[in-house]
């Protein structure tokens, strides 16, 4: 039986590498693309250092001929994107454009699937989010997400190229040290009080790298590729005080917890997601968040904070 081939940008990331596991274990031939030299715990079958965009991305296109190409390089971060747009946006249009007009140009039957973000809906108005609710972000990522996701619809129309994009909650798991899952256990580890932007009350749809790595494969086998998105979410909310108390308590830590009563700018107040597009194609996440939060403490007293 022929192996189908996917190429994944960003696969040496914290999400890249997740779904490059992921798709080299269900069987395809798996081609990474990144910026720094993949890990060997990165299972491609071939992998490519370069930057993008890039020129090279011609030859590797026409080369492999991927039946699937996952972009899921590109700005992980909020608070950066405020403090230089301009990079944030260099570092994801241009580089979107650059993996479009190489499929198009030389591989135009391969599907693209773009990782966006919940980012996109900025503050929502009414939960959970749905696909429908209205798009307007707070920060220069979820502006250049939004971006990104209008260039897939671009190509899909004018070049009935095969488009779609999962929107991405708050993704967190083993490996990741950034963000508040790392912030918490790493102030737990080394401070007597953990200390916190905003109130508390403010609230997440964590998902476990591993259901996001599910999502995109169950978007692969029953998705429409027509340039819509999907949301990828675990569909329930969580408070940052509840994970706070959870996170300590996994890592065998009783540090009180103090907020600074201070949204930070560009980050919503509350998440949750409808997920229920992505249900319909038989997605079910697999990782709970009480037992996502034991692994990642596990993680981070091994590795250390």
């Amino acid at each position: 039986m022929l192996m189908r081939t996917v190429l994944v940008t960003g696969a040496g990331g914290f999400l890249g590498r997740a779904i490059v596991r992921k798709f080299a274990t269900d069987g395809w031939r798996v081609i990474g693309v990144d910026h720094a030299s993949i890990t060997r715990e990165v299972p491609c079958f071939r992998s490519l250092t370069m930057r993008l965009p890039s020129t090279e991305l011609n030859a590797t296109i026409l080369s492999n001929l991927p039946e699937l190409v996952i972009h899921a390089a590109g700005p992980s971060s909020v608070p950066a994107s405020i403090a230089d747009p301009a990079a944030d946006f260099t570092n994801s249009v241009p580089v979107l454009l650059n993996v479009l007009e190489a499929v198009r140009t030389h591989a135009p039957t391969s599907r693209v699937l773009f990782l966006s973000s919940a980012a996109v809906y900025g503050n929502p108005a009414t939960l959970p989010v749905v696909e429908s609710s209205a798009t307007e972000p707070i920060s220069p990522y979820g502006n250049h997400k939004l971006m990104c996701e209008s260039l897939l619809r671009e190509f899909c129309s004018l070049y009935g190229l095969n488009t779609c994009a999962v929107r991405i909650f708050s993704a967190y798991g083993e490996g990741l040290r950034r963000q508040v899952f790392w912030d918490i256990c790493r102030q737990a580890l080394v401070s007597p009080v953990v200390r916190l932007m905003g109130t508390g009350a403010e609230s997440r749809d964590f998902i476990h790298a591993k259901d996001v790595a599910l999502g995109i494969s169950v978007v692969v086998d029953r998705g429409i590729f027509d340039a819509r998105s999907y949301n990828l979410a675990t569909g329930e909310e969580t408070r940052i005080d509840q994970l706070a108390a959870l996170l300590i308590g996994a890592i065998g830590k009783s540090n009180p917890v103090e907020f600074s009563g201070e949204v930070r700018p560009g980050d919503p107040i509350r998440w949750r997601a409808d997920i229920g597009q992505l249900t319909a194609l038989g997605y079910v996440p697999g990782v709970p968040i009480k037992e996502g939060v034991e692994a990642y403490a596990r993680w981070v007293g091994s590795h250390g904070a």
